[in-house]
């Protein structure tokens, strides 16, 4: 059985867990071929509304052990994951998820960490676990926000009355990175201290520049770009040197994912009126572009293996218009699905070390 949460008014809530069936189809072979099946850490969380309603799941990396973790969530978005748990948003505020030690079966907290009358969304972990940047409209317009990971100490960092969203740690900490409308123009990339001091302007055109992603060194920002028409994949240094454009096509590039080791870049790419985007991969330079997926169904948001061997995606390529959660190795071959349920799981998170304590 599972104990929910009402996600209006409830600050904390003890979720009872019990394990749910898998619901992966069980003609594939999850596990031939795929070395991370034993020799990584297994867990991808994501999001499913096969209970009717946005619920937050985890499995094992070859699709059994699917594990609710929420009941009650309503619009969930954005899992963002540390060793303190799983950050998401709910109904306009951020949630946390962590397990209890010595419970079995396993006994989660869901902690409330906002409660606003407006929308607080995309919730990041900070690589130390320690803080949550997050995006808030409560001062009335989007800003920047960060807080400690129990909540307290929510810290106003961007003053401006352009739009600011989608901040994203450097991978030492020090750094966020973000998009911004300052100015009266289109989204730029912005950088700055974890304090909110020494906001810096890295990308400067009048067209949409979104989405900063840090390379695994933190040395370089890949962005999506719509200033040639269709969105595109860029890269910049962080210090808003040597900017480059990695991808030249009609299609739209959207969703760029760095691999681990921080050579290669994944993304999606379709045409947006007719849809049908496909994964591809390129090299961080923008060299040897590979078409890893062909199907005439929708294969969205790729995601890597923490050993940098497989991407998860989801895709509607099943029918009837439902999304699903499938993996293949790097290169694209030996795909498997790993869900399989009546309605639509999406927004998944793969990290380099367990969700769950078994």
């Amino acid at each position: 059985m599972t104990v929910g949460f009402t996600v209006a008014g409830i600050a904390m809530v003890l979720v009872l867990l019990a394990l749910l069936a898998c619901e992966t189809n069980t003609t594939l072979d999850c596990t031939k071929g795929f070395p991370f099946a034993r020799d990584i850490p297994r867990d991808i969380a994501f999001v499913s509304e096969r209970d009717g309603n946005d619920e937050v799941y985890v499995m094992n990396a070859d699709g059994s052990d699917v594990t609710r973790l929420t009941d009650g969530a309503e619009d969930v978005g954005t899992l963002s994951i540390s060793g303190r748990g799983i950050a998401f948003a709910s109904d306009e505020e951020i949630y946390v998820l962590s397990q209890q030690p010595g419970y079995h079966p396993p006994l989660w907290l869901v902690e409330r960490l906002t409660d606003n009358q407006v929308l607080d969304s995309s919730p990041q972990w900070s690589p130390d676990g320690r803080r949550i940047a997050f995006v808030s409209g409560r001062d009335g317009n989007n800003e920047i926000y960060v807080m400690n990971a129990d909540g307290s100490d929510q810290t106003r960092l961007t003053h401006n009355p352009g739009r600011d969203w989608a901040p994203g740690w450097s991978p030492d900490g020090q750094r966020i990175a973000f998009s911004s409308m300052r100015y009266n123009k289109a989204a730029d990339i912005y950088v700055m201290n974890a304090d909110g001091s020494d906001q810096t302007r890295l990308t400067d055109d009048p067209e949409f520049d979104s989405f900063p992603i840090w390379s695994p060194d933190g040395r370089h920002i890949a962005f999506r770009s719509l200033r040639n028409g269709a969105a595109d994949i860029y890269v910049i240094s962080a210090d808003g040197s040597n900017e480059r454009r990695l991808t030249d096509n009609p299609r739209s590039d959207w969703s760029p994912a760095w691999s681990p080791d921080g050579r290669r870049i994944a993304f999606q790419s379709g045409l947006l009126e007719v849809g049908e985007p496909d994964i591809f991969v390129v090299n961080a330079d923008g060299s040897d572009l590979i078409q890893l997926t062909d199907d005439s169904g929708d294969d969205w948001v790729p995601i890597w293996s923490p050993d940098g061997q497989c991407i998860a995606f989801h895709s509607d390529r099943g029918g009837e218009n439902e999304l699903d959660i499938y993996v293949m190795k790097a290169d694209g071959s030996e795909m498997i699905q790993l869900t399989n349920a009546t309605g639509n799981d999406w927004m998944h998170a793969w990290p380099d070390f367990p969700v769950r304590d078994r």
